[in-house]
């Protein structure tokens, strides 16, 4: 397949490799029991009130008080965990049971963090890695400007040149040799995700839209090892394999990326886990964050079946926890629930109740005159509004979460825009959690009988939505 167009998703997967690399038989390390593991330290002008640790599917928190912080976790497997200081984070390598140190000055976070206790030596190592890698970011921007011939010797060069530098380092000063195996391994799938992302990121930086790749340019992945769930602990592996699985879904149903970029998706990925893995620990944290990614992206669409198919192939119960945990907000927003109602004023200042357009379809549109993606999708909604305007069955409603209702009135004067323009006020702290908005834009599809169809339904400049539409009125 020469022409490959992919998703990336924010969230971390596992997938499978090539018929070999499957078979090859792995000596994993199997889930230990927990063990309490303890990360503390000093945070200098501090810039929130908290921090918090991803560890795994699990987050926790930690109060700042007097500059001081503790997080006490359980941790079965040793792995890299994300510190987090409102977006930005670093990270720390830990092994179960470890008790680490830690102290940095939130204005430099996450640079220049300084360890003591357990892992002391590899965190020192990592942070000043993972530096450079910032660093390092900026180059390959560069790179993929690069026709392919050039692309493939430059990210060879680059992974070639981080590896010495890593031998180099752990013959002065050796390292714990599973950090090391993490490591080795974090350098090895950073230069497979550059190469399997390159087609499209070669698209756009070089302004080709029709490119295309050489036939054997894929050929990197084989051999490449993936079954083996004692590669997890290596970030780059879960980032790698994420775009694998993509690339795998589309390719063995010969689709285009907007082909399975939709609820669907999420149950062909779960029958793919099922069907090409022969690691249990890979299969379940690839399920995991199948389900966890579906309700980022898809909310309660079809999510309660997801879950019984993923309880069904999942062996681990921690995660049927995280996964029941994370539906949790969601369960009242599946479709056939009654919609939260709202009451928002319109311009003129009249009221508008969602009850009153019962007997309608309603598709609402969560937005903000702050928010670009929102913007973008306005000519696509105003041109469904068009199309739809003599047909008494459907209504669209735009509610605005604006801070300054000023800046709402502006847009909405000056550019004409049609359809039912309402604004909630406190920047519409009520509908965001009523409906479970963590960012928008968010759109909303309501049946006649006020019962909620999709609290996350495609956006306007989807095709899909008019396909569903025109489903819902001719039905």
């Amino acid at each position: 397949m020469k022409n490959f167009a992919f998703f990336v998703i924010l969230l971390t997967f596992f997938a499978c490799g090539n018929e070999s690399a499957q078979n090859a038989q792995t000596v994993e390390t199997p889930l230990a029991p927990p063990q309490t593991t303890t990360i503390s330290g000093q945070v200098l002008n501090p810039r929130a009130q908290q921090l918090a640790i991803q560890v795994g599917a699990n987050q926790y928190t930690s109060v700042i008080e007097n500059g001081n912080f503790r997080f006490e976790f359980p941790m079965r497997a040793h792995d890299i965990v994300s510190l987090r200081q409102g977006r930005s984070q670093a990270f720390i390598y830990v092994k179960p049971g470890a008790n680490i140190q830690v102290s940095f000055d939130a204005q430099k976070f996450p640079q220049h963090m300084s360890f003591s206790g357990d892992q002391s030596a590899e965190n020192g190592y990592l942070t000043k890695k993972y530096d450079l890698d910032r660093i390092d970011q900026g180059y390959k921007t560069k790179d993929y400007q690069l026709e392919e011939v050039a692309y493939i010797e430059a990210t060879k060069k680059r992974m070639d040149s981080k590896m010495a530098a890593l031998e180099q380092h752990i013959q002065a000063k050796p390292l714990d040799q599973a950090f090391v195996d993490v490591v080795r391994a974090d350098i090895k799938y950073e230069w497979a995700q550059d190469r399997l992302i390159y087609p499209r990121y070669h698209a756009f930086y070089a302004r080709k839209e029709n490119f295309e790749t050489s036939e054997q340019y894929y050929d990197f992945l084989n051999g490449l090892e993936v079954d083996n769930g004692n590669l997890l602990a290596s970030p780059l592996f879960r980032n790698f394999i994420g775009s694998y699985v993509d690339y795998k879904i589309v390719e063995e149903n010969n689709g285009s990326e907007t082909d399975f970029n939709d609820a669907r998706s999420s149950q062909l990925k779960l029958d793919f886990i099922k069907n090409n893995f022969k690691s249990t620990l890979i299969r379940d944290n690839l399920g995991l964050n199948t389900l966890l990614s579906h309700m980022r992206f898809q909310g309660a669409n079809y999510t309660p079946e997801l879950i019984a198919a993923f309880k069904q192939m999942c062996q681990n119960t921690d995660y049927h926890q995280a996964v029941d945990n994370n539906f949790q907000p969601w369960a009242r927003l599946v479709a056939g629930n009654d919609a939260p109602g709202f009451q928002y004023p319109d311009l003129s200042g009249a009221a508008h109740q969602l009850a009153d357009y019962r007997g309608k379809y309603v598709y609402i549109d969560v937005w903000a005159t702050w928010c670009g993606p929102c913007k973008k999708e306005i000519p696509h909604l105003e041109q469904l509004q068009e199309d739809y305007h003599q047909d008494a069955r459907i209504a669209f409603i735009s509610v605005s979460v604006d801070k300054n209702e000023d800046a709402w009135r502006k847009m909405v004067t000056d550019q004409n825009m049609q359809g039912i323009q309402l604004h909630a006020p406190n920047s519409g702290r009520e509908l965001l959690q009523n409906y479970n908005i963590s960012g928008i834009p968010r759109f909303l599809l309501i049946d006649p009988e006020g019962k909620i169809i999709s609290a996350h339904a495609p956006r306007p400049s989807s095709p899909n939505l008019k396909t569903q539409i025109e489903e819902l009125l001719q039905s």
